[in-house]
């Protein structure tokens, strides 16, 4: 089994949101997105 953990960023601002994190599992090429306002160490994992 196999994953990829994109972070994609900046996006348009909004006021609650900025940046997103993308993971992928290659097997089942099912995907888990989650919005984030900080990207720092603590809130991504």
């Amino acid at each position: 089994m196999q994953w990829t953990i994109d972070l994609v960023g900046p996006m348009p601002p909004t006021p609650t949101k900025k940046d997103m994190i993308i993971a992928t599992n290659y097997f089942t090429k099912w995907i888990e997105v989650e919005a984030l306002f900080f990207t720092k160490e603590a809130d991504v994992e």
